[in-house]
């Protein structure tokens, strides 16, 4: 927030690495006993205790990496972690020319994965040119959302129809099955029955404020990344209604807003890339309580 001036980063702050050596790290998740997990987009999950990798997780599934958009990327644990020991990953399979995002769930026994399943795949497979599912949430009745990226150009065309998934944002039970009350799905027959929202590019970060109310990052191509006040049955737009420009410089819609899309709470132009959403409502620092970082 800018009007907390100097005073939030004061000389009272510094930054030091706390982990080195990793390869291509590109989400990572606390376990209860405190060790972290981080999940390395070649398709390798770290496992660090006080600063230092000390192992690796094995039972990864094989993940296609042909482009810095592919790969393992996101974790979460379980809701129930301590009761069920699950994990779940996001990561790329397929070919260069024809994506597929999966959702990989698996139990977690010592530094081995049991059990594990592949619970999604997104359709139609993508094509080049972007990121695939990028971010998971679960949300407070422990179903789970899956941010699927519409993968550039040609891949933007078909974020606003609703007989796939690119470009929406996905709910599911944790088993993978489908919840019969998605409220997009719901209110629109022909849609896809796990869809819960549409009109998003590439999903960078969730995260929930102390109302419970939960926020996205959205990337755009060249300007218009969003912060996104995000609610099921909502259409945020892409690529019809936007900031963003093309990378030929053209602007990607003539429309910033329009009726019966949802406008978002921020935009960045040019583009930042804005990823990895925190919402902040601790002690140890309080005049960033209330504030989100990115």
């Amino acid at each position: 927030r800018s009007s907390l001036g100097e005073k939030a980063f004061g000389p009272e702050y510094w930054i030091e690495n706390y982990v080195e050596g990793l390869n291509y790290p590109w989400s990572l998740n606390w376990l209860p006993n405190g060790d972290l997990l981080v999940t390395e987009r070649l398709g390798r999950v770290k496992i660090v205790r006080e600063g230092e990798v000390v192992g690796e997780l094995s039972g990864i599934p094989k993940v296609m990496s042909a482009s810095p958009y592919d790969g393992l990327l996101d974790i979460k644990l379980d809701p129930d972690f301590d009761q069920n020991s699950y994990l779940y990953f996001t990561y790329t399979l397929g070919e260069a020319t024809a994506r597929v995002g999966a959702i990989f769930r698996a139990r977690l026994e010592g530094s081995q994965l049991l059990d594990g399943e592949t619970i999604f795949r997104s359709d139609p497979a993508a094509p080049t040119g972007g990121p695939n599912i990028t971010r998971l949430q679960f949300l407070a009745d422990k179903s789970l959302l899956a941010a699927v990226g519409s993968s550039g150009n040609p891949g933007s065309g078909m974020v606003q129809r609703v007989d796939g998934h690119i470009g929406k944002i996905v709910r599911l039970y944790r088993d993978g099955s489908i919840p019969d009350d998605n409220v997009f799905s719901v209110a629109n027959p022909a849609a896809r029955p796990e869809i819960w929202a549409t009109g998003l590019r590439s999903i960078g970060g969730f995260a929930f404020d102390n109302e419970d109310r939960l926020y996205a990052l959205d990337i755009g191509p060249q300007g218009g990344d969003e912060l996104n006040l995000l609610e099921g049955g909502n259409n945020y737009g892409w690529p019809l209604v936007t900031w963003g420009f093309d990378y030929t410089g053209t602007a990607m819609s003539s429309r910033q807003m329009a009726p019966g899309f949802v406008d978002p709470v921020v935009v960045w132009s040019p583009s930042l890339a804005p990823s990895g959403l925190t919402y902040y409502d601790g002690d140890q620092f309080p005049a960033w309580r209330g504030d989100f970082f990115a």
